[in-house]
C-alpha cells in the first residue's frame, strides 16, 4: 500500500502589522508545528528578519507595493510562502499590474489602521500589484503544490467590472498550474458573487461550513458581520485537505491551519 504524504500548513494575513497583535502574529508564524506557512500583507523585514530566516530556510517572497509604515518609513509589503521542507520549484504571477518594478504607494491617504483610505481606491489600483505565489513542496516521495494569494479588495465587498476581470485573471493563472491547494485572503466572502465564481471554475472549498467568519473583529477594535474572506481551496482531485482549525487573537484576521494529504 503506497505511503500517504502529509504536510502541515499555516496561513495568516498579518494585516501589515497595523493591528494590536504583531508579536502574536510572529509567534504564530514561527510555531515549529508547521511545515509550510502562507503569509499575506507582510513587510519584507519580517520575512528577512534573522530569527525568521533561522526558522524558515526557504522563503518565496512576492512584493505587491512599496508601502509607508507608520512614521513614513517606506518598505515593500507583499505575500510569501515559507517552508521547512525542500522545494522543487517556485513561481510568481501578477493578476493586477505586474511583478516588476514594484510600485510606490504614494499619495494615498491612510485610515486609522494605517491602510489605504477607501476614497483612494483608484490610486491603490495604479500602485499596488496583486500576485499569486506557487511552490512545489517535496515530502517523502511526493510533490505537493501550494499557492497563496491576496485577492483584490473593494470597499464593502462591492463587485465591479474591474474586480471581475481581476478574478478571471487570477483563476486563469491558477488553472494552468495543475492540481494544488491555494489558501490566503481572497477578499471575497463565502456565499457572494466572487466566491460563486471560484466554485464555478472548479475550485473546491475546504473551509468547513461551521466556520462562517475569518475576520478577528476584536483585533480590529470594532464589531462587524461574519465574513469568511480567508479560505482554502483545492483544484483537481489528487489533494485532500483535513484537520482545518481557526486560530483567534493572532492578527486582525484569524490564522488557519490544516493538513494537505497526497495519496
Amino acid at each position: 500500500m503506497p505511503r500517504k504524504s502529509v504536510i502541515r500548513v499555516a496561513c495568516l494575513d498579518v494585516g501589515r502589522l497595523f493591528h494590536s497583535r504583531p508579536a502574536r502574529s510572529v509567534e504564530f508564524l514561527l510555531d515549529p508545528r508547521w511545515d509550510v506557512i502562507l503569509v499575506q500583507n507582510t513587510y519584507r523585514d519580517l520575512v528577512e528578519n534573522k530569527a525568521f530566516r533561522g526558522e524558515w530556510p526557504v522563503r518565496h517572497w512576492g512584493p505587491m507595493t512599496n508601502h509607508f509604515k507608520r512614521g513614513n518609513v517606506r518598505e515593500q509589503v507583499g505575500i510569501a510562502i515559507c517552508s521547512r521542507l525542500p522545494i522543487m520549484s517556485l513561481s510568481a504571477h501578477a493578476f493586477v499590474r505586474h511583478l516588476m518594478p514594484v510600485g510606490d504607494l504614494d499619495g494615498v491617504k491612510l485610515d486609522a489602521y494605517g491602510c489605504a483610505d477607501t476614497d483612494d481606491l483608484q490610486l491603490v489600483r495604479q500602485t499596488e500589484s496583486r500576485l499569486v505565489l506557487f511552490a512545489e513542496v517535496i515530502k517523502d516521495d511526493a510533490i505537493i503544490k501550494v499557492a497563496t494569494v491576496h485577492g483584490s479588495w473593494r470597499p464593502g465587498g462591492k463587485v465591479d467590472d474591474s474586480l471581475r476581470a481581476d478574478v478571471v485573471r487570477m483563476i486563469d493563472i491558477v488553472k494552468k498550474q495543475g492540481d494544488l491547494v491555494v489558501a490566503g485572503n481572497f477578499s471575497a466572502a463565502r456565499g457572494y458573487e466572487v466566491y460563486d465564481t471560484f466554485l464555478r471554475s472548479g475550485w473546491h472549498d475546504c473551509l468547513p461550513v461551521v466556520y462562517d467568519n475569518t475576520l478577528d473583529y476584536e483585533g480590529r477594535g470594532k464589531a462587524g458581520p461574519p465574513l469568511a474572506v480567508d479560505g482554502i481551496y483545492t483544484t483537481g482531485g489528487s489533494l485532500k485537505v483535513t484537520g482545518v482549525e481557526l486560530h483567534w487573537g493572532v492578527s486582525d484576521h484569524c490564522g488557519i491551519t490544516f493538513e494537505v494529504n497526497k495519496e
